[in-house]
Parts: C-alpha cells; sequence; structure tokens
C-alpha cells in the first residue's frame, strides 16, 4: 500500500510474544501480490550471501550433507534453491490446507511465508553478528532457530486456514516438507546438481 509505514521491529516482536497475532497483524497490511513476491526474492538472496560470507570465515563443516555441499559452491544456486523452497512452502500451505478444509487464500499464505522468511533472515543476521564474538552462542543461535521456525509456521498456517490443533498442523508441515525435499532434490538430480534421496532401509 502506498505511503505506508510498517513497525518491523515492533511486528517482529509481537510475532515472538504471540505469533498468531504477528500472522494476524501482517494479514492486515493488506500488502499487494506484486510487493510479496518481490519481498520474497529479498529473503531469499539476504540469507544466501550472508550463508557465503559465514563460509568464508570459519572453516567448512565436513558433516555437511549432499544435498547442501553442491549448493554452497554456487551462490546463484543457492539463492534460487532459497527462492523455489519458499515458493514450494507457499503452495503447499495454501493448497494442503485447503484440502483439510482451511479457508485462507493465497495471498495470506504468502504474506506469512515472506514474514517468516524475514524473521529467520533477522535471527540469521544475530548469528552472524555472534560468529565473531562467540562461536558458541552463534551455535545456540542455529538450534533455537529451527525450534521457532516449527512454532512460527504452525502458528502461521493455523492463522492462515483457522485450524485448531496445533498437533495436527505440525503433522501436515513435517509430512508437506518430506515431500517439498524429495521434489527438490529430484529436480536438483535432473540438472545434474546432486544424487536423488535414497528412501531405502537405514
Amino acid at each position: 500500500m502506498r505511503n505506508q509505514t510498517i513497525d518491523l521491529v515492533g511486528l517482529f516482536m509481537l510475532t515472538l510474544q504471540s505469533p498468531r497475532q504477528g500472522g494476524e497483524a501482517v494479514l492486515k497490511l493488506n500488502l499487494s501480490q506484486s510487493v510479496l513476491w518481490q519481498a520474497l526474492m529479498l529473503v531469499s538472496i539476504i540469507p544466501a550471501i550472508l550463508l557465503f560470507v559465514s563460509q568464508a570465515l570459519v572453516e567448512p563443516d565436513q558433516a555437511l550433507d549432499e544435498l547442501t555441499v553442491p549448493l554452497l559452491e554456487h551462490p546463484v544456486l543457492f539463492a534460487v534453491t532459497q527462492f523455489m523452497i519458499a515458493a514450494g512452502m507457499v503452495a503447499a500451505i495454501h493448497y494442503v490446507g485447503r484440502f483439510f478444509g482451511g479457508q485462507g487464500l493465497f495471498a495470506d499464505s504468502l504474506a506469512l511465508v515472506v514474514w517468516l522468511q524475514a524473521i529467520m533472515t533477522m535471527v540469521q543476521i544475530i548469528q552472524f553478528v555472534l560468529l565473531a564474538a562467540s562461536p558458541l552462542l552463534s551455535v545456540l543461535v542455529v538450534y533455537a532457530s529451527v525450534v521457532l521456525f516449527f512454532v512460527l509456521l504452525t502458528a502461521f498456517v493455523q492463522t492462515i486456514h483457522g485450524f485448531q490443533s496445533a498437533g495436527a498442523v505440525f503433522g501436515m508441515i513435517i509430512m508437506s516438507m518430506i515431500a517439498l525435499l524429495v521434489i527438490l532434490s529430484l529436480i536438483l538430480n535432473i540438472f545434474g546438481i546432486v544424487e536423488p534421496i535414497q528412501m531405502g532401509p537405514i
């Protein structure tokens, strides 16, 4: 919307304190889809930049999986993959949610995925700052960010579709993410980037 000032810090704090209220506040902004798609591209590029800078500051992690290593070697590919994952989340939240009786709009899913990615980018910036000051605290922020991601995503899906059971929504999220991971692996395999994920016995 024109001439609209958004208090990002206040919205960030509200979302941390009450994820559903924060999500509702974002939806009330009624941002256009063109603005939201541009914002989604931005929050896909910034994490890629931060990751590559952080990789230059520390020794590469030998435990990185086969899907992550090729992405780290191709900055543009990493950013594109980030965007594909985020766009896939938007589609999954909308269509899977509607399949299970949700009433949310596609624009609602897009808006809250953008906000979720923006929050995680803010957390990544905090981690980046702590990396030089205290690597241990930086690692703790990584673990905390994983918990935060799922808490916010679950609350946002509830906000979008009006679901009441957080447990059921969380289960739906996990199943959808597994499907998206397999699809992403197949796409990257088509371009010769990684081998397809093997779903055999451990």
